[in-house]
């Protein structure tokens, strides 16, 4: 590993979500920080935190690196800072869940229901948006019917 790629992989750990959240915290005092596992994450919940809470909210992600670290940041912030309750976090669901072994529910803490918020993404109504809107396939068309089954049954294989 170069020492670049070190240090951008130190920008990725609990640490320095803590200390850019301790930064931002004061500067931006109506914004709402979202924790986050890793980079797809970083796109993703700002869009839903926009679509749930308005489109004047301002959510700042923060990439912790993986499940661990954004646990370890809530348990830093839960309850010992003054913008404590302007966090979510959000985590995957974990093959350690799947054992029974599952993760604390908390009111700010957010478990998806798959395995990777990217599942979220793949959807019939996802697959019908690139065929008609990308590819200019018709609404009207029967075709379509038939590839929405075909990718949920494609789907529901991969996911058992």
């Amino acid at each position: 590993m170069s020492f670049l790629d070190s240090l951008c992989a130190t920008k990725a750990t609990p640490s320095a979500a803590w200390l850019e959240f301790t930064q931002f915290a004061v500067r931006k005092r109506e914004s709402i920080f979202l924790f986050v596992e890793g980079r797809l994450d970083m796109a993703f919940y700002p869009a839903m935190a926009r679509r749930y809470l308005g489109s004047d909210c301002d959510p700042i992600p923060l990439k912790c690196g993986n499940r661990e670290a954004v646990l370890s940041v809530r348990l830093r912030i839960h309850g010992l800072h003054p913008a404590a309750d302007r966090c979510l976090y959000f985590v995957d669901k974990d093959y350690t869940d799947i054992h029974g072994a599952e993760t604390e529910r908390e009111e700010r803490l957010f478990v998806t229901e798959v395995h990777s918020v990217e599942n979220y993404l793949v959807t019939r109504e996802a697959v019908q948006i690139v065929w008609t809107e990308v590819w200019g396939l018709s609404l009207s068309d029967p075709a379509l019917e038939a590839i929405g089954g075909a990718f949920e049954e494609g789907f529901r294989r991969l996911s058992v």
